[in-house]
């Protein structure tokens, strides 16, 4: 609870500056004017016209360039034009809601799966697929290999479930899922150490005594 409480707490004291910046100019506590643009083109099926195996830009050029002509929009606000997006990426996912569950899974299958987003040469694709696919199962192993203690890993998890959230609403490439690895190494760490039989090092000395006096065997 406090380790939460004391990311919580770093979170705010980060994002408020940016917060306050954006209420004098805007009017409103908004983190910034792109997140309606980024469901829209994340929640629209053209997403896939070039997304996973091309570039994404690509893809979004596609998608805005289809979108209808709003005479009022221009010249407005970025904040103005972020809520109309948001809108529309809303009332779009309401009224399929089962397709869009279908496009959420397969991004998040997208930043995982065995070849990498975008594509490169076919040696490098097989290269890719050949390391981080035995690396994967490795670590989901170790995953589920440390689920007794899942209250201490609660932090890592929030991190699995944050980015699987943002990427199924929004996308993602392998760039993305980056600073997940060391995680998903840490746990591959130690299931290869229980293979091995290595335990972890034990505190010695002064640092190891209870109130008592008592030293660690």
């Amino acid at each position: 609870m406090l380790t939460g409480a004391s990311v919580l707490a770093v979170l705010a004291a980060g994002l408020a500056p940016w917060l306050m910046h954006n209420h004098r100019v805007y009017g409103e506590y908004a983190l910034g004017g792109e997140f309606g643009a980024a469901l829209y083109a994340g929640s629209d099926p053209l997403l896939f016209s070039s997304f996973p195996d091309g570039s994404v830009d690509i893809s979004r050029d596609r998608i805005f360039a289809a979108l209808p002509a709003r005479p009022a929009l221009s010249g407005a606000e970025p904040l103005a034009v972020d809520h109309w997006l948001r809108e529309r990426a809303v009332a779009g996912i309401s009224a399929d809601p089962v397709s869009f569950a279908g496009r959420f899974a397969r991004k998040v299958w997208i930043a995982f799966r065995p070849l990498p987003s975008p594509l490169h040469g076919m040696l490098a694709n097989l290269t890719y697929a050949f390391v981080w696919v035995p690396l994967l199962l490795l670590r989901l192993a170790g995953l589920w290999h440390s689920r007794s203690e899942w209250r201490h890993d609660t932090l890592f998890y929030a991190q699995f479930a944050a980015f699987a959230g943002i990427t199924g609403m929004i996308w993602a490439q392998t760039a993305h899922r980056v600073f997940l690895d060391p995680y998903l190494m840490v746990f591959a760490a130690g299931l290869v150490s229980s293979w091995l039989g290595i335990r972890p090092l034990q505190p010695q000395g002064d640092l190891c005594q209870g109130s008592g006096g008592r030293q660690c065997s």
